[in-house]
């Protein structure tokens, strides 16, 4: 999984670094009895890197609409980058990981203004082929 890769290389880092997990689909629904919500802190700043991967393999289970609200997600990463819980001397830099097509507002202006460093990372997954 790509966040577990993420994650080794910070704790490689000799810098205490702090990540947060935010997830955001769009247009939240009910189906299969689960509630997919447009955005969630999946887990808040922290140092402990295995808090980041347990939050990323449960969501990693969860039944996802399709959707993709990329500004909710980036307003909601942005906010606990420039929360008190944050280290005020810290660079802030974002990590979105997507398949780059939102379908809800345009994500464009989202973080502009607090000095965030936005990275896009896409991932486009192969179809299925029935054979």
């Amino acid at each position: 999984m790509a966040v577990d890769v993420f994650v080794e290389q910070l704790e490689l880092s000799s810098t205490n670094e702090k990540v947060a997990l935010v997830t955001f689909a769009g247009g939240g629904y009910a189906s299969c009895e689960e509630t997919n919500l447009t955005v969630s802190t999946d887990q808040g700043l922290t140092a402990n890197m295995n808090y980041i991967r347990d939050a990323m393999h449960q969501r990693s289970t969860s039944i996802w609409n399709e959707m993709t609200d990329i500004k909710s997600g980036i307003q909601l990463a942005n906010s606990i980058l420039t929360s008190g819980n944050a280290r005020a001397s810290a660079e802030k830099v974002m990590i979105v990981f997507t398949d780059g097509v939102y379908t809800e507002d345009d994500p464009a202006e989202a973080a502009q203004g607090d000095d965030i460093m936005v990275n896009t990372i896409t991932l486009v997954r192969e179809p299925t082929r029935a054979t």
